[in-house]
């Protein structure tokens, strides 16, 4: 798949109004079913990416037609506080998010051998 929506240049700084255009073209897309949709933002660590408002767009964009649960990638940090979701992922409610528990709940499937 190629690219679905975008704008950019290397001295381009997009608006909220711009980021809300791109995600709606996004999703108002041929093709694109959302049904049930998992967003995999950054944590709080990353806040002034707007990954956090964009997050909130594309969950106000699909709620009410689909499910949207949404895993903020923690890398080496902490599950995220609920102020830190309230101040990064604005009206979404806490019960959509999933904590990446990647230090305790990784499961073993299978092994690939090297041959």
């Amino acid at each position: 798949m190629g690219i679905i929506a975008g704008k950019g240049s290397t001295d381009l700084v997009l608006s909220i109004d711009d980021m809300r255009t791109i995600v709606d073209q996004a999703l108002d897309s041929p093709g694109i079913e959302l049904n049930k949709v998992l967003v995999l933002p950054p944590d709080f660590t990353r806040f002034h990416s707007q990954a956090g408002a964009i997050t909130e767009m594309i969950y106000n964009k699909v709620k009410d037609n689909g499910v949207v649960d949404i895993m903020p990638a923690l890398g080496t940090h902490a599950a995220m506080t609920d102020e830190e979701l309230d101040e990064m992922f604005g009206s979404i409610p806490h019960d959509r998010f999933m904590v990446h528990d990647w230090r305790n709940a990784l499961v073993r499937l299978g092994e690939v051998s090297s041959s």
